[in-house]
């Protein structure tokens, strides 16, 4: 792995433990390290390894501080990898997270799918996307629809393979079959 000092002020790492998403900031200049948690939980094991892995890649030592106060608690189950998206952007333009209030879940997290729609094509240049101001921002914007919005069957010439493609949108699950 090479690292390059002179190319970043602050690591991001996303964390995944079971079924929630945490998000670990490592600020090089000062050596210190905060792991953003939604829910409060306590850190997750795995967090270990990744920073004794981030300061051996890095030649220096962090020292974990808790700034959990300082973010949105989440008001669900299932809304901790939007606010890890959220949380990694407040750091990233403004060096630190704060606290999001009003906080609206599902302009968010319709936000968050346009911004990654939106690097996916290319299409964000110089202006990022405005932040949400109403629990109606956003929210129809790539939104997948309610039923199955595509199947599609393709044979092989050479063989006797054929894909079927559905997408279905409430659960927002992709299955192909071979």
């Amino acid at each position: 792995m090479e690292i390059y000092k002179d190319n970043y002020d602050i690591l991001l790492a996303s964390i995944a433990a079971g079924a929630h998403w945490y998000l670990a900031a490592f600020f090089i200049e000062t050596k210190m390290v905060v792991v953003y948690d939604s829910l409060h939980y306590p850190i997750p094991q795995i967090f270990t390894r990744l920073k004794s892995c981030i300061e051996s890649v890095l030649h220096k030592q962090f020292t974990l501080k808790n700034e959990n106060n300082n973010i949105t608690l989440q008001q669900n189950e299932y809304d901790c990898g939007v606010h890890a998206f959220r949380n990694a952007e407040e750091i990233c333009f403004h060096g630190e997270c704060k606290l999001l209030v009003p906080y609206y879940a599902e302009a968010e997290r319709a936000r968050a799918r346009e911004i990654l729609r939106r690097l996916k094509d290319k299409e964000i240049t110089y202006l990022w996307v405005p932040h949400v101001q109403s629990h109606f921002d956003y929210i129809d914007l790539n939104k997948p629809p309610d039923t199955v919005a595509e199947e599609v069957g393709i044979v092989k010439d050479d063989s006797d393979i054929q894909i079927i493609e559905k997408t279905f949108a409430q659960k927002n699950i992709a299955t192909t079959v071979v």
